[in-house]
């Protein structure tokens, strides 16, 4: 049995009384909540009494009509290239935080070297998208599905975005970039502070974002006065499989006390390579990832150092880059920050 009384249904706020109660025109209403472009300036004040008003009023936007209202679609496409990547749900709820809040959809399309870009690229002709997302990385293998979704975006004149450095610039007006250079650096100057001079670096021979790390690295060394051995940096395709086998040739090739790996996932492979070689970590051989995997950096053993890359931010700012192409305001964009992690790998004690 229930008590009190019933709720009563919310009632339907009309532009009109929101207009009241900021002492502002209907017109006005209308234009700052749909982001409609303005016939004459509004203000700052003007625009935050409107949206008080609005709050306190408990208005909540009806999506169609903003739609009707602005000629938009209000959803964003959101492209995945990568389907192995384990950090797209970070990535993607960064995305959300932003973009919900301010009336949009996401939609997202997977697309792949086997089964081609049909669906994605008809989505895009269809007009059911103000903008485009790319996440996951571009391939030689998948660089004419990139092609085509950059054809069909231009065709369409949609932005397209990237939430890595992982696509061409060419394919993309901006991209949610991270700080790179400046966390492979801080990885290494790690090493050496521990006594590491022959560090190895298992790299990625076609991505942009990799190409950066190996240059952060040749920073650390050149700083601390380590020449560079051109035998000790490998590149590879950022497979698992290829990073175990090349530790383990490298075992038994060359000598080295640490390694840096770009990205956690190699740096795992190389920790089970070390150990089947009869190497122990950190003690013979050092070594640190990048990306802390939050699935696996914690539990290796010895728990992995890493460089933390912020996914959820980087989706944040990603889809704000987007909508401020959109609406033709300034990017807004800038490198985000990374920070070291520091576990046991590199032989830290705690």
């Amino acid at each position: 049995m229930t008590s009190g009384n019933p709720q009563k249904p919310k009632r339907h706020v009309t532009l009109l009384q929101i207009a009241d109660v900021a002492q502002v025109s209907k017109a006005t209403v209308s234009m700052v909540l749909n982001d409609r472009p303005n016939p004459f300036p509004i203000s700052e004040a003007t625009r935050k009494r409107v949206m008080e008003a609005a709050q306190k009023l408990g208005y909540r936007p009806n999506a169609a009509a903003k739609a009707l209202a602005t000629g938009r679609s209000l959803t964003i496409l959101m492209v995945a290239f990568d389907l192995w990547d384990e950090n797209l749900i970070a990535r993607l709820r960064g995305v959300e935080a932003h973009l919900v809040p301010k009336g949009y959809s996401i939609r997202v399309c997977t697309v792949d070297a086997e089964h081609g870009v049909s669906f994605c690229a008809e989505l895009i002709r269809s007009g059911q998208a103000d903008g485009i997302l790319l996440t996951g990385l571009a391939s030689p293998q998948t660089l004419p599905i990139l092609k085509t979704v950059r054809d069909e975006a231009t065709t369409m004149g949609l932005p397209v975005v990237g939430l890595a450095n992982a696509f061409p610039s060419e394919y993309v007006e901006a991209t949610a970039d991270i700080d790179d250079t400046r966390g492979s650096q801080e990885a290494v100057d790690h090493l050496i502070q521990h006594g590491r001079r022959k560090i190895a670096l298992l790299g990625v021979a076609d991505q942009p974002w990799a190409h950066n790390r190996e240059q952060g690295y040749r920073n650390a060394l050149a700083e601390a006065g380590i020449p560079v051995d051109p035998e000790l940096i490998i590149l590879g395709d950022r497979s698992q499989t290829w990073a175990y086998d090349v530790t383990l040739e490298l075992t038994r090739s060359h000598e080295f006390d640490a390694i840096f790996a770009v990205t956690d996932n190699m740096a795992i492979a190389a920790m089970a390579a070390l150990k089947a070689a009869g190497k122990r970590v950190p003690e013979d051989c050092a070594i640190i990832g990048f990306d802390n995997n939050a699935h696996i950096a914690r539990f290796t053993d010895p728990p992995l150092t890493t460089i933390e890359n912020p996914f959820y931010d980087a989706g944040k700012m990603a889809a704000g880059m987007l909508l401020n192409l959109i609406d033709n305001k300034p990017l807004g964009a800038e490198l985000l920050p990374v920070s070291l992690v520091v576990r046991q790998s590199c032989g830290c004690k705690h």
